[in-house]
């Protein structure tokens, strides 16, 4: 329950019986107060500069000093507080001069009992008064607060008058447009505003305000320096307290980003669409390509089972399937490699390198390509040996190269086809120069876009997957280049791609060891350990290994690998696959080490990146080697370690 607060009163009286009585009708009237009195204008003057008082009651006439005395010091020293005349005899013209004076009221002796309701009323309308002041002072407050927000931010803001005509804008909106106020009140305002908007603009304003309605709209405002930009105006009509209308305001926010962000989503939408088509074009594409090897593939197959074959056809059906086998095989590469650029998961590993070897390399390796062609090879000549010596990722480099040369040898009927490269300050510039087709200039950086390559009827004609220069071009800017072409339809194409020229001083070269042709045959009896889930790939290896006195224990999963090697004594070698149900070939190795830490564990999986081969060693493999292989490999690598 709230509890009545202690009114604080003075009373300057002199008279002992009239001060007795003043307090019993105020404490008989229930309010509860601490009375103090004081006598003389010193102690008056004294208690009201040292004390704060919620009333203060005055006898009109005291020795040498009176209540207009009194009032006028109150006026100086503690204006807001209350100030009644208790008087014994006043005329009425004295009462009215001291009420202008500022009494609030006052009350005859011979009449007190009316003191307490005076006493009440003069307190409440000081509370009221001082709602007011403080709800001006509030108001000011509010109305500087309201103009300061006004002018800050980035929020353009305008208000109307009863007649459509704009009578403010803020310093935010003079500051944008660059003109003073005077220049944009009434309609001047909108020469600002965009000529292809204003028309939807006024239509807008003007149909709202008829039917006093909010709006919102959007368009273009002129900026001081002639730029346009495009804003979302909303307008709402305002009402005073009685609910007249009294005009619109409005605020005007940016929206430039917003559109523009709406134009991308708009040619995003586009590309996203153009994207699809290429997609489905490329999905037809790869179909016809994987298609036309495995067609041969299955074809030759069945051909080469007919036992009435002639040797020499059956060794020409071979032929052919293992061409179509490396065709399919090149397609697949491309469609991995793809997929990982796309994933991020490409990554550079940077190993010491001969420049020059390389080239001579690849020169080699195409030279056969082209023998029966009417074409000419040619690799430009090499720099001095002292910069051949170079850091960088030779796995990438080979790659980029390869696709550049083999694309450059399948567009070109007749001529040649040029390579080489050149060191230009801290980069080295390689070029790849043909005398074919060439490249229409409108599709000049369109051939790079994965998928791009499969809209020309040249893929079509001349066949591949399409994603040559979309890896190659990748690969080079993972490498730290670019990658770029000049070309004449007609006439032939040039590309040029750049890697960081990163010298390497002096290479130490591992001591070569001489390789010789594995000889097939393995002294005494071996057991190898086969872990292959597959069964067309564990009969494969069964054949593969077949006639070298090797003893083959299959097992169907990591797991069962593991339960074998320790339980068998005399496991000698194991050929592990990666991916196997129950358990995969990482873990089972991993679980080998722990009891048999110098058997040789070779990984054999369809994971042909470097990052594979380096995880697999890291997890204890001896080796490692990638399917496909060959039956020279695997049992070249099987030998090493029996050996």
């Amino acid at each position: 329950m709230k509890t009545e607060p202690i009114l604080n009163i003075l009373s300057l009286e002199d008279s002992d019986t009239d001060y007795e009585i003043i307090r019993e009708q105020l404490i008989e009237a229930g309010l509860k107060i601490n009375l103090s009195r004081v006598q003389t204008e010193t102690e008056f003057v004294a208690a009201i500069r040292n004390n704060k008082y919620d009333l203060i009651l005055a006898d009109f006439s005291l020795p040498q000093f009176d209540a207009f005395g009194a009032l006028s010091l109150c006026r100086k020293i503690c204006p807001k507080v209350p100030f009644i005349c208790v008087s014994g005899r006043i005329g009425e013209e004295t009462a009215i001069e001291l009420i202008k004076a500022g009494a609030v009221d006052y009350v005859l002796k011979d009449r007190l009992k009316k003191l307490p309701f005076s006493v009440t009323r003069a307190l409440a309308e000081a509370k009221v008064k001082e709602a007011l002041i403080r709800a001006e002072i509030v108001l000011n407050e509010s109305e500087q607060s309201y103009r300061t927000l006004a002018d800050s931010g980035n929020t353009l803001i305008w208000t109307t008058d009863t007649n459509k005509f704009f009578n403010y804008f803020n310093l935010v909106w003079l500051e944008y447009t660059g003109w003073p106020m005077k220049h944009e009140l009434d309609d001047a305002w909108a020469k600002v505003v965009h000529p292809d908007d204003l028309p939807h603009c006024l239509n807008t304003y003007n149909e709202a305000f008829d039917k006093r309605e909010k709006f919102s709209m959007e368009y273009r405002i002129k900026r001081r320096d002639g730029e346009y930009r495009w804003f979302i105006d909303e307008g709402c009509p305002r009402f005073d307290s009685e609910g007249e209308f009294i005009g619109y305001i409005g605020h005007c926010i940016d929206n430039t980003d917003r559109k523009l962000a709406e134009l991308e989503l708009v040619r995003a939408k586009e590309k996203a669409e153009e994207s699809d088509h290429l997609k489905t074009a490329f999905l037809h594409n790869i179909s016809h390509e994987i298609r036309t090897p495995m067609n041969s593939i299955i074809g030759f197959s069945e051909l080469i089972n007919d036992p009435d074959l002639l040797s020499e056809k059956r060794n020409e059906y071979t032929g052919m399937i293992v061409q179509n086998c490396n065709q399919l095989l090149s397609i697949i590469t491309d469609i991995v490699s793809i997929a990982t650029i796309e994933a991020g998961q490409e990554k550079i590993l940077e190993k010491e390198m001969d420049l020059n070897e390389t080239l001579s390399q690849l020169y080699r390796q195409f030279l056969l390509k082209v023998k029966n062609q009417n074409l000419s090879l040619v690799l430009s000549p090499f720099k001095p040996e002292n910069e051949e010596i170079i850091l960088t990722d030779k796995t990438k480099l080979v790659q980029i190269l390869s696709n550049l040369i083999d694309n450059a040898l399948k567009f070109t009927l007749h001529g040649y086809v040029n390579f080489g490269y050149s060191i230009v300050g801290s980069e080295i510039e390689f070029f790849v120069k043909d005398t074919g087709i060439g490249i229409p200039e409108e599709l000049d950086e369109e051939i790079f876009k994965r998928f791009r390559q499969v809209e020309t009827t040249t893929t079509r004609q001349f066949g591949g997957s399409g994603l040559g220069l979309t890896i190659s071009k990748a690969y080079t800017e993972l490498l730290g280049g670019r990658m770029w072409l000049d070309s004449q339809l007609g006439k032939g194409t040039t590309i040029y791609f750049t890697i960081p020229y990163k010298k390497v001083e002096e290479m130490v070269f591992p001591e070569l060891k001489l390789i010789q042709e594995p000889v097939f045959k393995i002294n005494g009896t071996k057991t190898v350990l086969i872990a292959e889930d597959e069964d067309t790939n564990f009969f494969l290896l069964e054949e593969l290994l077949s006639g070298l006195n090797i003893r083959i224990i299959r097992a169907l999963n990591g797991a069962e690998a593991v339960d074998i090697c320790r339980l068998t004594h005399n496991v000698d070698l194991v050929l592990m696959d990666i991916k196997m149900p129950v358990m995969d070939g990482f873990t089972a190795t991993k679980l080998i080490r722990e009891f048999k830490s110098d058997l040789p564990i070779i990984a054999q999986t369809a994971y042909s990146d470097e990052r594979d081969r380096q995880k697999a060693l890291a997890m204890g493999c001896s080796d490692y080697i990638s399917k496909p292989f060959k039956r020279t490999m695997i049992v070249s690598k099987i030998m090493e370690h029996l050996g």
